[in-house]
């Protein structure tokens, strides 16, 4: 997920879906799909590209001039955007959840024995202003924003999924259903009580 602020100070979302697949009877992964980093690799040797065309007619060493570092300071920046990952493994044959995130080669990793977690919650929050009382009202704008954590019996909580857009709430059911009866653990959904405040 990406949160973007906009001049006139709106803000608006660009949310990389996770996907929820079964590896196997005793395992199933929440994460990127693979879609999103053939997007960010193409973009990146579309920028390489670009660079390469636009000093083609100098020599190789052109390609290093000042002018370029922008270029190459957003490729490397989408490089590595392309071998992020979060990524969330719940497993049935070692009782276990493990949390994954960071770069594919540097993610760091935290585990959650299934026995230490009192269950999944779905919170449903708005972002956005009311502009008027009346929180049906036309002239509000508000975003329905969804959120899935996981709450752990000592009272911690951890972000699974952060900033879904409310039309994700179907899927999102689904999948935090799913993983519940998988860990034949509990899941509640919640509005968060400041979602009209």
């Amino acid at each position: 997920m990406i949160n973007c602020n906009l001049l006139d100070n709106k803000e608006f979302i660009i949310y990389t879906k996770f996907n929820l697949k079964n590896k196997n009877d005793n395992q199933i992964v929440l994460a990127f799909g693979i879609h999103i980093r053939i997007i960010y690799l193409t973009i990146f040797f579309f920028i390489l590209g670009a660079i390469v065309i636009a000093n083609q007619d100098g020599q190789i060493t052109d390609i290093f001039q000042t002018s370029n570092l922008i270029p190459f300071i957003l490729a490397a920046i989408i490089f590595f955007a392309a071998f992020y990952q979060e990524k969330w493994v719940f497993n049935k044959s070692t009782q276990q959840i493990e949390s994954f995130f960071g770069l594919t080669f540097l993610a760091k990793k935290k585990v959650f024995p299934i026995e230490e977690v009192a269950n999944l919650r779905m919170i449903i929050f708005y972002k956005g202003k009311l502009k008027s009382e009346d929180k049906n009202s036309s002239k509000n704008q508000r975003k329905k924003v969804l959120k899935l954590v996981l709450i752990c019996k000592d009272g911690m909580e951890y972000t699974i999924e952060n900033m879904i857009p409310g039309t994700y709430y179907s899927e999102l059911e689904k999948n935090t259903q799913q993983i519940a009866a998988f860990c034949n653990i509990d899941y509640t959904v919640e509005e968060s009580i400041s979602a009209y405040s």
